[in-house]
């Protein structure tokens, strides 16, 4: 006999239910949109289940490895219809609670973003770069991707053809002069060339 907790047996009993209509291989998509949860949340709690062998998880797909007469709630409730009013309540705060958490996440990303920009023109200040190695600086953090990297040919096309443009041996020169201050540094990715920004 296993025990689980209220909200492992709300979830345990929609696996079953699903069961019913797709065999004992339900789409782990399937049950997602079915129980609309937190991902986080139906996610542990799949775990929990698939620790206890109540589930097997294989090839993003679940399946009942134990049936009811194995199975009873922690505190042997005998109204289901309570259990799942309870745990509705809890999953919509628990949902409330993760969009409140999502918004503050997205708050904390953009404070890093302008963060990082204030450390990099910061950083950028403290070198002895001149007008337009500052300005090909800028240039590049326009540029740079999440990763931090911008193809070599783009930035060099910036700098050729853009608001600077330089001359080929003034656009080399600058290049050189970011990278031996350690500013940017040259990379290869499987798709070509690239310029890392390092600050």
């Amino acid at each position: 006999m296993v025990t689980i907790s209220k909200k492992e047996y709300i979830i345990y009993r929609q696996i079953k239910t699903l069961s019913l209509e797709y065999g004992n291989k339900i789409p782990l998509s399937i049950i997602k949109m079915e129980l609309e949860l937190y991902k986080e949340y139906l996610e542990n709690v799949l775990n929990l289940l698939t620790n206890k062998g109540i589930i097997l998880h294989e090839d993003n797909s679940i399946r009942l490895n134990k049936m009811d007469e194995e199975i009873i709630t922690e505190d042997k409730a005998e109204n289901i219809n309570e259990i799942a009013i309870e745990d509705n309540q809890a999953n919509e705060d628990h949902e409330k609670l993760a969009i409140e958490d999502n918004q503050t996440n997205e708050d904390y990303e953009k404070l890093a973003i302008e963060d990082n920009q204030t450390q990099v023109k910061e950083e950028a200040k403290s070198l002895k770069l001149n007008k337009k190695e500052r300005k090909s600086l800028e240039i590049i953090e326009n540029l740079v991707k999440d990763d931090k990297t911008v193809s070599k040919y783009l930035l060099e096309g910036n700098l050729l053809y853009g608001e600077l443009k330089l001359t080929n041996f003034s656009m080399y020169h600058v290049v050189l002069s970011l990278e031996n201050n350690g500013i940017i540094k040259t990379i290869k990715k499987i798709d070509g060339d690239y310029y890392k920004l390092l600050i």
